[in-house]
């Protein structure tokens, strides 16, 4: 499975990518997490899911979370999710509670990347990989310093994420082979594809035939997992070249009509009520990136945030993971709603004032007493910054519910 930002793409040769990567997009930063969890010799989702879970949430908290303090929050996570896992007597052959784990920040004109394990990253320029490969232990009970790398980025650069034994996987070939495998793969790879997601597609397909066929000449069992993570690099600013020629000013792109706005679906949750839908909640991202949120139907349902607690817990990661540059929230064909279903709300609503910094337009029925009252609440108008950000369209009734 493969996940495409444009800028950024990860993918895996498994059906679900969550337990294995993560993307974190903040205003000055961009974070790349992969991570695998193993025991006895096999991989473990138990265990990578609680580390990527926590890195993400200490982001949520304080985006300006340094990534040192992301391996120490990793690693609590990692030693909660290994309590289950006894230790091993006969480590060589069946393998304790271990993990592979790398985050990668991008910064204008900066790189800083570590973690656990073999999860590399790499830095091509101009087709070739620049500078070290580095990695170190795996992530275990046991205390052990994570690699950190630091380098300058220039415009175009491309980083990626890979297991470092991928030449082993494709190759079957040993020792230092590995290594020089390894840059050979990601050098083709990077001179024939451009754009990170063609990038990603074009790896997964080669590396699994590649593996496929080692495995079968050597009898080797499953198809490991084989995650990749790219990213292209872009600098705050172009740097100025003196006495260059003057340019022509640019051509402003014709108005787009709002009719043509592509849609992009990003995630809904639902509440069923004696068999049948009753109310429901959607994201979605407009072409000009802005978030649009639709609520819709009458939220008095028993115990609603069961039904909306997946939307709920994955929404915030939505909201990190698009350039967002405005917001809007339609309650226009949204009816009554219970005490249960306020709460459900705010814990929707307010992760786009604590987390976006970008304005809110509000569509709500024109004149209508009590869904003004509600809205007063549930977007806390109270906080004079909410207000500040918040501008209201009102609506005619025969156009909503």
């Amino acid at each position: 499975m493969i996940v495409d930002r444009g800028d950024v793409a990860y993918g895996v040769n498994r059906d679900e990518v969550d337990p294995f990567a993560r993307l974190v997009r903040l205003p000055e930063r961009l974070i790349v997490a992969m991570a695998n969890g193993h025991y006895g010799g096999t991989e473990d989702r138990q265990i990578s899911c609680p580390v990527l879970d926590s890195i993400e949430r200490a982001l949520l908290l304080d985006p300006t979370t340094s990534l040192e303090s992301l391996f120490d929050t990793a690693r609590s996570a990692f030693l909660i999710a290994a309590e289950p896992y006894p230790d091993d007597d006969d480590y060589s052959l069946i393998g304790g509670p271990h993990a592979e784990l790398t985050v990668v920040e991008l910064s204008p004109g900066r790189l800083r990347a570590g973690g656990f394990g073999r999860y590399v990253p790499i830095l091509v320029r101009d087709g070739a990989v620049h500078g070290e490969i580095v990695r170190s232990p795996s992530l275990e009970r046991k205390p052990a310093a994570p690699f950190l790398v630091e380098h300058p980025l220039l415009d175009g650069d491309c980083v990626l994420v890979c297991d470092y034994l991928i030449g082993y996987y494709v190759s079957g070939k040993l020792g230092p082979e590995i290594h020089r495998e390894l840059v050979t793969v990601i050098e083709d790879l990077a001179r024939a594809h451009q754009e990170p997601g063609r990038l990603v597609e074009a790896a997964l397909l080669q590396w699994q035939e590649g593996e496929r066929q080692t495995r079968e000449r050597k009898r080797r069992g499953a198809i490991p997992l084989l995650p990749l993570a790219v990213a292209r690099a872009r600098t705050a600013a172009p740097a100025e070249t003196p006495h260059a020629p003057p340019t022509a000013p640019p051509v402003a792109a014709p108005p787009r009509a709002p009719g043509n706005r592509a849609m992009r679906f990003l995630a809904c949750g639902e509440v069923w009520d004696g068999g049948q839908s009753v109310f429901n909640v959607i994201a979605s991202l407009d072409g000009e990136d802005r978030l649009v949120l639709t609520f819709e139907g009458k939220l008095v349902a028993l115990h609603p945030r069961s039904y909306l607690h997946r939307f709920i817990e994955r929404f915030p990661r939505v909201l990190l993971q698009q350039p967002l540059v405005s917001v809007s929230m339609d309650f226009t064909k949204m009816g009554f709603i219970g005490d249960q279903g306020m709460y459900v709300l705010m814990e929707i609503i307010d992760p786009v004032y604590d987390l976006l910094p970008c304005p809110v337009t509000v569509r709500r029925i024109a004149n209508d007493e009590w869904q003004c009252e509600v809205l007063r609440i549930l977007l806390n108008l109270s906080e004079q910054d909410n207000v500040a950000r918040t501008t209201f369209e009102d609506v005619e009734a025969s156009c909503g519910r």
